[in-house]
């Protein structure tokens, strides 16, 4: 629990044995003094969000008491009436670290990986994907169909089959085909 400062009010045994401190090393003390100083403005943006009322989730890297760096996933929300933050964090270092694994093995090999969204009608491309496409990630938001739209004309109906079976089967795939950026 921190006040809209970011100032901290409580810290649970498991958020103590996180960071390495004991309690009373935390209380009172800024979140910012416990975060990565390449991380600081993520902090001081995320604190003016929440001061605007908004549910926060966000990432960032913290420094443990014996200097390690860890990545936090936190989810925060603002409870007006006490003046205080909620939050909780998760310790999401290893999966960092293995997004790196893959960030760097996708460069490597130039694979890109996507994920479509049934319910939704969304789909999901990676950094490689994009690049790939030639599109940019900023600007262009992929769909079900325009994605399909990349293939060259006469795979444009196989693609679709073989989306939909996989869809219908629940069975995995793999092709090749050629694409038109």
């Amino acid at each position: 629990i921190t006040d809209y400062k970011g100032h901290f009010l409580k810290i649970n045994k498991a958020g103590c044995e996180l960071l390495g401190y004991e309690e009373y090393e935390i209380l009172g003390y800024s979140f910012e003094k416990f975060t990565h100083v390449l991380d600081k403005a993520v902090f001081s943006n995320e604190i003016k969000k929440i001061k605007e009322g908004e549910f926060i989730d966000f990432e960032n890297r913290y420094i443990t008491k014996n200097n390690d760096i860890i990545w936090l996933q936190w989810h925060c929300n603002v409870i007006k009436e006490e003046g205080v933050i909620y939050a909780t964090a998760k310790n999401i270092t290893e999966e960092k670290k293995l997004r790196e694994v893959v960030e760097d093995a996708t460069q490597l090999a130039r694979i890109g990986g996507w994920e479509i969204d049934l319910i939704a009608n969304t789909i999901y491309w990676s950094k490689m994907v994009h690049e790939l496409h030639e599109t940019d990630p900023e600007n262009f938001i992929p769909t079900p169909s325009s994605s399909v739209d990349f293939y060259r004309d006469d795979y444009k109906e196989i693609v679709t089959n073989i989306i939909k079976q996989s869809v219908a089967s629940r069975e995995p795939f793999a092709f090749e085909a050629p694409i038109i950026t």
